[in-house]
């Protein structure tokens, strides 16, 4: 049977992985992770924004191999997610009798939340894999304590597996008739996840940017009860009303002998809806495949099952072939469809896709120098991810805040190569005054608009020369 899943798993999730555009997150991961690998000493680069870097180091790692920088992101992705199918299977196995390890895991396979997440060069469905394995091994100390600590230095958000971890550990300890060595079981655990995660602790960029996730946290939090609704919603549409309807049915026949497993999911849930300063369903979405488990275990006939696999295949169908609908449609039933990030708002990767199409076309003419503004995601990660090997196209920074100079005393800029400015602005990175508008590149599908300039030729008056400032 696992053999057949897998196939299965790689035939749903594979089709058209590149179709969505560039996520502005991805753009920076793919960018970090490329740098942690290739450039001297930046192995811990990701800390700088306080994210831990495993995930990064394996998304540098497959650019090493593919040459297409968003296929080898998401491929790692689809990856991970794999290992959270099987762990899926087998906690169906642990926990409950068959058909629910094989229902369960078409339940994830079909999935339109995990789909979308397995498919994106994001730490999700990494943390979803670690997740699953941590319970499926939590009365294995060592296991468990290695877990943990890899949870760690994917994502902080792995610390909130302790929470369930230890309440489950310290339940276990208190009925356990060798009191001692479960203590030290405990111990081994907690001892292993610091030994794991030791080297990023001992960081200097950690020691300064480690607070920077505290940013989105307060308790309790101002927007307490607009999180829970959020929780709710998010699970009755992203899981799909009838596999929601069916982990309710599931919880609550199960709610006596299966309470530790129930314990996992919702006491992560309760402590983002506490202390989360907003939540969307990437955040929520490593801590829900158990529920998977629940809505299979209420399934008594193939006929109930084939219906309620109906919506979240149709959903998932429309995913990979036709992203933007999927969000469309979403988006008229949910608030919470994240159609913003992917499609309408000023960082869609629609965008940065016909500005890439735009300016492979142009290096056809000859080879140029790109600049791009000091900003971080989309699109000016997007082009130092995409042209980084480009042989006629140098991407580089280029800003006013880059210049120690004061700018006002020069009336123009001068630099050997042909050089093209694209902002996220109409103001050109504060230069403006140097360039000349080229066009504009607007989303087929929102008014995002990406400006391009170019240097200005035949520039009268004092001159700054860029030779030294502006650097591949």
């Amino acid at each position: 049977m696992v053999p057949l899943l897998i196939i299965l798993y790689f035939l749903i999730r594979l089709p058209n992985l590149t179709l969505l555009p560039i996520f502005t997150d991805e753009t920076n991961y793919l960018d970090w992770g490329w740098r942690a690998i290739h450039a001297p000493n930046h192995l811990w680069y990701s800390l700088y924004d306080a994210k831990p870097p495993l995930v990064m180091w394996f998304f540098g790692l497959s650019q090493s191999l593919i040459s297409d920088p968003l296929l080898a992101g998401r491929l790692v992705s689809v990856f991970f997610g794999l290992a959270t199918l099987l762990g899926i299977y087998f906690l169906g196995k642990k926990y409950f009798r068959p058909p629910v390890p094989l229902i369960s895991s078409l339940y994830y396979l079909a999935s339109p939340l995990f789909h979308l997440y397995d498919r994106q060069a994001l730490m999700e469905s990494a943390l979803a894999a670690i997740f699953v394995w941590l319970i499926y091994f939590v009365d294995q100390p060592v296991i468990s304590g290695l877990l943990l600590g890899l949870g760690l230095l994917i994502k902080p958000t792995a610390l909130l597996f302790f929470a369930p971890f230890l309440l489950i550990r310290s339940l276990s300890l208190l009925k356990s008739p060798n009191f001692g060595r479960s203590v030290l079981q405990l111990l081994v655990s907690i001892f292993l996840a610091f030994l794991v995660i030791l080297p990023m602790l001992i960081q200097p960029i950690w020691q300064k940017t480690s607070a920077l996730p505290g940013q989105y946290l307060r308790f309790p939090s101002p927007a307490m009860f607009a999180n829970l609704v959020t929780v709710s919603d998010i699970l009755f549409w992203f899981l799909t009303p009838p596999i929601f309807i069916l982990a309710l049915f599931g919880l609550y026949k199960f709610r006596r002998t299966h309470w530790p497993l129930i314990v996992w999911v919702f006491i992560p849930l309760l402590i983002q809806v506490l202390t989360g300063k907003f939540l969307i369903h990437r955040y929520l979405a490593p801590f829900l495949p158990p529920l998977l488990l629940f809505a299979a275990s209420v399934i008594r006939r193939p006929f109930t099952f084939t219906i309620t696999l109906t919506i979240p295949v149709i959903l998932v169908l429309i995913q990979t072939f036709s992203p933007p609908a999927y969000f469309h449609l979403m988006s008229r039933f949910t608030p919470n469809s994240y159609i913003g990030g992917y499609v309408t708002a000023e960082a869609s990767g629609y965008t940065v896709l016909q500005a890439r199409n735009y300016f492979s076309d142009l290096a056809k003419k000859g080879p140029f120098t790109l600049g791009v503004g000091l900003y971080s995601g989309n699109p000016e990660a997007a082009f130092i991810v995409y042209f980084r090997d480009h042989p006629h196209i140098t991407v580089s920074y280029l800003d006013a805040q880059l210049f120690t100079q004061d700018l006002t005393q020069y009336k123009c800029l001068s630099y050997l190569k042909t050089l093209y400015l694209a902002t996220r602005d109409p103001h050109a990175a504060g230069l403006a005054k140097f360039m000349e508008p080229v066009t504009t590149i607007t989303s087929s599908y929102s008014d995002s608009q990406i400006y391009v300039s170019r240097l200005k030729s035949n520039c009268i008056g004092t001159s700054l020369d860029m030779g030294l400032t502006l650097k591949p």
